[in-house]
């Protein structure tokens, strides 16, 4: 008996220890105060799921935590792409010849 709860208990602790959680603007600063590259957080937005808060106040706060314009800059396109496509992916490049045709 004490074997099945142990497993699940084991399984249940590793998962959670795995799970990738959503990218905040907490995690950013985090980052950025621990001097990590911004191309190294580009990098990590842009194969993680992102809930960036990015009102104009939030942008404020950002700025005040000294985070560089360039990942400022990925954050709004990040949550951008997300409100294009209505998911949490990417937003899949769509050719100029597509894009500029007229039905």
């Amino acid at each position: 008996m004490k074997k099945p709860l142990f497993v699940i208990l084991a399984l249940l602790l590793f998962s959670q220890a795995y799970a990738q959680k959503c990218l905040s603007n907490e995690d950013i600063y985090a980052m950025c105060r621990d001097s990590v590259s911004s191309s190294v957080i580009i990098t990590k937005m842009k194969y993680s799921e992102c809930c960036f808060n990015l009102a104009s106040s939030d942008l404020i706060e950002i700025s005040k935590n000294k985070v560089p314009d360039i990942v400022i800059n990925e954050m709004i396109a990040q949550m951008g792409s997300h409100k294009r496509t209505g998911s949490r992916g990417r937003n899949p490049r769509v050719p100029k010849s597509f894009s500029n045709q007229r039905n």
